[in-house]
């Protein structure tokens, strides 16, 4: 169950990503998405409930097999990635934009299904053509999870559907790499975050704290 306490939402836009959330989840019914049951408001916050996923996800299925020095197989990687894309594509084919594909939002049963959830800063679109612009800032604050946002995003350029493939690569590499994906990239990009104010300060966020 995903608890929101509406007194810490400032203001109206944030409101209404929460509602769309719900309304997002209604639409899907996918064996490889994480399943919505129903939700309600009680003391001015805002109860999801979900499908329970037993088995974490996918950060605690990467630490699990750091903690044994045992690699990812490659068929289990392989099995990750096609199932979280025929989830894409269904969500894709339903004009929805995930927005902050990423490890954490990638669940996993006891039976090591995967599914993708958290829709929280999902967006709908008009058709497959249709770009989002400057709708992922609210009060400067990015929406979505910076390391694995797409080049369009973190610029505030328009983008389309693709956006999430993008990030589906970072998320997949964890799974291939065995590692943090900041101690694998960050290094590489240190003009991304020199050039944007926004960034450093997210830099200094997620790597430095």
């Amino acid at each position: 169950m995903k608890q929101i306490d509406l007194d810490k939402i400032g203001s109206n836009k944030e409101r209404q990503l929460c509602k769309q959330e719900i309304t997002l989840l209604q639409q899907l019914d996918h064996p490889n998405i994480n399943k919505y049951y129903k939700s309600f408001e009680s003391n001015n916050s805002l109860y999801i409930i979900m499908e329970f996923m037993d088995n974490g996800d996918i950060i605690c299925f990467i630490n699990a097999h750091q903690k044994f020095k045992k690699p990812v197989r490659e068929e289990e990687v392989w099995d990750i990635l096609l199932k979280s894309m025929n989830a894409l594509s269904y969500i894709h084919k339903k004009y929805i934009i995930h927005r902050d594909i990423k490890p954490a939002n990638f669940f996993m049963t006891h039976e090591k299904t995967i599914k993708i959830g958290d829709f929280g800063v999902s967006a709908k679109v008009q058709s497959l053509q249709t770009s989002i612009r400057a709708e992922n800032f609210f009060n400067n604050t990015i929406v979505g999870t910076p390391l694995f946002m797409s080049p369009e995003m973190l610029n505030n350029n328009d983008y389309y559907q693709k956006t999430d493939v993008y990030s589906m690569g970072f998320a997949i590499l964890g799974l291939c790499y065995f590692q943090p994906l900041e101690k694998l990239f960050l290094p590489k990009f240190p003009e991304l975050f020199s050039k944007n104010k926004k960034l450093q300060k997210i830099k200094i966020f997620i790597f430095d704290n």
